[in-house]
């Protein structure tokens, strides 16, 4: 396959993973709409659809999920170095549990590492807990 054969195909698929499906958000939050309202009056509020807000959260999910594919592949990181920053992607993951309501499939939600398991939201495979990664690494024999 050529380099350029290469890059078209991984284009596609990337895209493919990374496109809001039609029927991932909740149904009761279609065509809903978030509003901002600053507290002082005489300033403009903000009206955003819930779709649009929705993607916006998907696409940070899409970006923990790249970021954290970067970080395990690299390899000029240390072990270590690498399990103190997946730490931060998880608890990331935790934070974005307040939004696990828009979610039509609880398959999709965020985990965070408070979790036993840090599940991968899109594609529902689990990976490592903690504690697990750090005996894989061979850290807890310190």
């Amino acid at each position: 396959m050529e380099k350029g054969e290469l890059i078209d195909v991984l284009g596609s698929f990337l895209e493919e993973e990374t496109t809001l499906k039609e029927n991932i958000i909740a149904d009761k939050w279609k065509n809903g709409k978030l509003i901002l309202q600053p507290n002082d009056t005489t300033m403009q509020s903000k009206e955003i659809t819930l779709e649009v807000f929705f993607t916006k959260i998907i696409r940070v999910r899409d970006n923990l999920r790249v970021l954290e594919q970067r970080i395990n592949s690299n390899k000029s990181l240390s072990n270590e170095e690498k399990l103190n920053i997946q730490q931060y992607i998880s608890k990331s993951y935790g934070t974005l549990t307040t939004f696990n309501v828009f979610f039509k499939d609880k398959k999709d939600h965020f985990v965070g590492a408070g979790a036993s398991k840090i599940k991968s939201p899109s594609d529902g495979k689990s990976s490592p807990s903690l504690a697990e990664m750090e005996k894989k690494l061979g850290l807890n024999e310190y």
